[in-house]
Protein backbone atom coordinates (compact mmCIF):
# COMPACT_ATOMS: atom_id res chain seq x y z
CA UNK A 1 0.00 0.00 0.00
CA UNK A 2 1.27 3.43 -0.94
CA UNK A 3 0.51 6.88 0.43
CA UNK A 4 0.33 10.40 -0.93
CA UNK A 5 0.40 13.60 1.10
CA UNK A 6 -1.26 16.80 -0.07
CA UNK A 7 -1.41 19.83 2.20
CA UNK A 8 -2.60 18.45 5.58
CA UNK A 9 -4.05 15.22 4.16
CA UNK A 10 -2.40 11.79 4.09
CA UNK A 11 -4.18 9.34 1.81
CA UNK A 12 -3.26 5.67 1.50
CA UNK A 13 -4.20 3.99 -1.76
CA UNK A 14 -4.43 0.44 -3.13
CA UNK A 15 -3.98 0.81 -6.89
CA UNK A 16 -2.39 3.37 -9.22
CA UNK A 17 -5.85 4.29 -10.57
CA UNK A 18 -6.68 5.64 -7.10
CA UNK A 19 -4.25 8.50 -7.81
CA UNK A 20 -6.67 9.81 -10.45
CA UNK A 21 -9.46 9.97 -7.84
CA UNK A 22 -7.16 11.79 -5.41
CA UNK A 23 -6.25 14.34 -8.10
CA UNK A 24 -9.94 14.79 -9.02
CA UNK A 25 -10.78 15.44 -5.38
CA UNK A 26 -7.92 17.59 -4.10
CA UNK A 27 -6.65 19.39 -7.19
CA UNK A 28 -9.42 19.52 -9.80
CA UNK A 29 -12.30 19.80 -7.29
CA UNK A 30 -14.64 17.81 -9.55
CA UNK A 31 -17.03 17.32 -6.61
CA UNK A 32 -17.34 21.09 -6.02
CA UNK A 33 -16.20 20.74 -2.42
CA UNK A 34 -16.02 24.52 -2.15
CA UNK A 35 -19.83 24.36 -1.74
CA UNK A 36 -19.58 22.28 1.45
CA UNK A 37 -20.11 24.33 4.61
CA UNK A 38 -19.45 23.82 8.31
CA UNK A 39 -22.28 21.81 9.86
CA UNK A 40 -23.39 20.18 6.58
CA UNK A 41 -24.16 16.49 6.18
CA UNK A 42 -22.49 14.88 3.16
CA UNK A 43 -23.26 11.44 1.73
CA UNK A 44 -20.40 9.84 -0.22
CA UNK A 45 -21.86 6.92 -2.19
CA UNK A 46 -19.07 4.82 -3.63
CA UNK A 47 -16.54 6.26 -1.21
CA UNK A 48 -13.69 4.10 -2.49
CA UNK A 49 -10.55 4.63 -0.40
CA UNK A 50 -12.08 7.68 1.27
CA UNK A 51 -10.29 10.52 -0.50
CA UNK A 52 -13.46 12.62 -0.70
CA UNK A 53 -14.80 11.48 2.69
CA UNK A 54 -11.61 12.77 4.36
CA UNK A 55 -11.87 16.13 2.61
CA UNK A 56 -15.59 16.45 3.35
CA UNK A 57 -14.98 15.53 7.00
CA UNK A 58 -12.64 18.48 7.42
CA UNK A 59 -14.92 20.86 5.53
CA UNK A 60 -18.09 20.06 7.54
CA UNK A 61 -16.18 20.32 10.82
CA UNK A 62 -17.06 18.90 14.21
CA UNK A 63 -20.74 19.85 13.93
CA UNK A 64 -21.15 18.22 10.50
CA UNK A 65 -21.36 14.61 9.39
CA UNK A 66 -20.22 12.47 6.50
CA UNK A 67 -21.74 9.13 5.58
CA UNK A 68 -19.26 7.13 3.49
CA UNK A 69 -20.70 4.08 1.70
CA UNK A 70 -18.32 1.62 0.02
CA UNK A 71 -19.13 -1.99 -0.98
CA UNK A 72 -15.60 -3.23 -1.82
CA UNK A 73 -14.01 -4.88 1.24
CA UNK A 74 -10.48 -3.90 0.15
CA UNK A 75 -11.36 -0.26 -0.52
CA UNK A 76 -13.46 -0.15 2.66
CA UNK A 77 -10.48 -1.26 4.76
CA UNK A 78 -8.34 1.46 3.17
CA UNK A 79 -11.16 3.95 3.77
CA UNK A 80 -11.07 3.05 7.47
CA UNK A 81 -7.30 3.55 7.60
CA UNK A 82 -7.59 6.95 5.87
CA UNK A 83 -10.30 8.07 8.28
CA UNK A 84 -8.17 7.06 11.25
CA UNK A 85 -4.94 8.60 9.88
CA UNK A 86 -6.68 11.93 9.19
CA UNK A 87 -8.64 11.95 12.48
CA UNK A 88 -12.05 11.96 10.79
CA UNK A 89 -14.29 11.22 13.76
CA UNK A 90 -17.40 12.69 12.15
CA UNK A 91 -17.59 10.06 9.39
CA UNK A 92 -19.91 7.05 9.51
CA UNK A 93 -18.34 4.39 7.24
CA UNK A 94 -20.72 1.74 5.89
CA UNK A 95 -19.52 -1.38 4.08
CA UNK A 96 -22.54 -1.89 1.85
CA UNK A 97 -23.88 -1.18 -1.63
CA UNK A 98 -26.71 1.04 -2.80
CA UNK A 99 -29.11 -0.37 -5.39
CA UNK A 100 -32.59 0.01 -6.75
CA UNK A 101 -33.19 -3.73 -6.21
CA UNK A 102 -33.62 -5.52 -2.86
CA UNK A 103 -31.20 -8.35 -3.51
CA UNK A 104 -27.91 -9.64 -2.15
CA UNK A 105 -24.88 -9.39 -4.41
CA UNK A 106 -21.37 -10.79 -4.14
Amino acid sequence: MSEVQFKNYRIKYNDPHDIAAIIECYILDVYKSRNIRKGDTVIDIGAGIGEFAVLASKLVGNNGNVIAIEPSPDDFNTLLMNLKTNLCNNVMPLNLAISNKPEKIS
